[in-house]
């Protein structure tokens, strides 16, 4: 592990800077400052063990912690929450719970984690406060040490949580590149995240196992350390809530990319469905032709409000967010037919969304776990 510690002229003799990029994102690195049952496994420097670990983690709440060796005997340390930005900032508090112990005089930290976009998080911890520099450098060791703890557990962790991809192991030719896992793999690409696959065989979605996963036995389903998903637009949502990739910084932001997220799924698809569906499913029965007028009526008038709606922009907003992912997909089922093609900016649209790299390998991965048409 490679710890950069700093002692430039921009630094106090008071202040401890050391910065690291982790290979895993902001959400799971954050987890090891947030959450006492994984902060145990690494707080304190090697050859002590942290035997005891409380967190109220909020603003105004207190932590507590003890470490101990086989020569130190424990050592209690705590602190209070001053201000919390989930997977962004934690500023809290340090110091010995006995003051008398003179090990750790009172400081105050700050640790930020800045997401890089391909999977890894940049720490940064910085520790102000110290009595003398002298002081500060015999802290520099035990924090690097400490860290070096954490990537050790981070790496359990990481493969822990590394998610898992419910999806077929083989679908009808008509099916390849159509399966809403390419959604949920789109997502977890343009975050950085990598995943596997548990591929189900044919009738093992029916099965009493999977069924406990997704109770209406389709797919995607999504599973995450202690997390489990089903329906594609929940999974999506999920991923992007962690990822600046898919989701703005801003709440305004974030509000309109769940905003769109739900029209794809709940104003364009059941319509652009229906249509598809009688053309792939029903085109011989009599009872689509009749329908069909109608649908292709109301599927025009929406699409030419979505059109109106996206106007000259490349996205729907000022950037590509998880509401584009899952509006592409959408637009996707159609991107054949001349509905679709009566409309030039969804149609351009459409052909930019796919041709992201994120997509790209989504696509290619999906067709890759496919077995060949029987």
């Amino acid at each position: 592990m490679a710890l950069d510690y700093s002692t430039t002229p921009e630094l106090r003799d008071d202040e401890l800077l050391l910065t690291h990029t982790f290979d895993a994102p902001p959400a799971l690195v954050f987890r090891l400052w947030s959450q006492a049952q994984h902060m145990q496994r690494w707080f304190g420097p090697k050859g002590f063990t942290c035997t005891h670990c409380e967190i109220d983690f909020r603003p105004g709440g207190k932590w507590l912690a003890c470490i101990e060796s086989e020569q130190s005997g424990p050592l209690w340390m705590g602190g209070v929450f001053r201000e919390i930005e989930p997977d962004r900032r934690i500023a809290f508090s340090f110091g010995d719970r006995d003051p008398g112990q003179n090990v750790h005089p009172s400081t105050e930290v700050t640790v930020t984690f800045t997401d890089r976009g391909d999977g890894t998080t940049h720490q940064i911890f910085h520790q102000t406060g110290f009595p003398t520099a002298a002081f500060r450098d015999r802290h520099v060791v035990g924090w690097t040490s400490t860290l070096e703890k954490a990537e050790s557990y981070l790496w359990e962790l990481a493969d822990v949580a590394t998610p898992i991809v419910f999806a077929f192991a083989w679908v009808p030719d008509l099916a390849r590149g159509r399966v809403r896992d390419v959604r949920v793999r789109w997502a977890l690409e343009e975050a950085g995240r990598p995943y596997r696959t548990h591929l189900l065989e044919q009738g093992e979605q029916a099965g009493e196992d999977y069924l406990a996963v997704h109770p209406f036995g389709q797919v995607p389903a999504y599973g995450e350390a202690d997390i489990a998903i089903f329906e594609s637009g929940a999974i999506v949502l999920h991923i992007g809530e962690t990822s600046e990739a898919l989701m703005p910084a801003d709440a305004a932001g974030r509000a309109r990319a769940r905003t769109w997220l739900l029209a794809a799924l709940n104003s364009v698809e059941p319509v652009v469905q229906q249509y598809d569906a009688l053309d792939a499913f029903y085109a011989d029965q009599e009872w689509a032709r009749l329908r069909r007028p109608g649908l292709e009526q109301q599927a025009r008038a929406r699409l030419a409000m979505l059109a109106d709606v996206l106007g000259e922009k490349d996205y729907l907003e000022d950037r590509f967010t998880l509401g584009d992912l899952m509006m592409g997909s959408v637009l996707g089922i159609i991107g054949d037919t001349e509905l679709l093609a009566e409309q030039p900016r969804l149609k351009a649209y459409l052909a930019r969304c796919e041709a992201r790299p994120a997509f790209q390998r989504a696509m290619a991965a999906h067709l890759a776990d496919l077995r060949p048409e029987r």
